[in-house]
């Protein structure tokens, strides 16, 4: 704050009004470049998780060609995975579970895509 002043007239109430509203003009610019600059920081921030959301909803929303890779992959990866956790087991077993998990997996998957859709 600024030196205690004794106001004895009216004049002088009034500069100290002029006073005041130029303070606080001064304190609003102030604060709108702190709010712009941290908008800017903000925003280089955060482009790198926009640009992977980008991708990310790139892969789900993409033609089905794309999206038949997509399920390729993840059911091969379930089939395998499936297979060498349980190839000490039954036969009956290591083949059904595969087919019944990618069949989630698929499900999952399309599911996913639609309704990254309407997001």
């Amino acid at each position: 704050m600024s030196d205690p002043r004794i106001i004895s007239n009216y004049s002088e109430l009034l500069l100290e009004k002029k006073h005041l509203e130029q303070s606080i003009h001064k304190q609003k610019s102030i604060i709108r470049h702190n709010v712009d600059e941290f908008k800017l920081d903000f925003e280089k921030e955060i482009q790198p998780a926009l640009a992977a959301s980008k991708v990310i909803t790139q892969i789900f929303e993409t033609s089905s060609q794309q999206q038949q890779l997509l399920r390729m992959a993840l059911t091969t990866v379930t089939h395998f995975t499936i297979r060498l956790l349980f190839r000490k087991s039954n036969i009956l077993f290591t083949t059904v579970l595969p087919v019944i998990i990618s069949t989630i997996v698929s499900r999952f998957t399309s599911k996913s895509a639609k309704s990254s859709l309407h997001l």
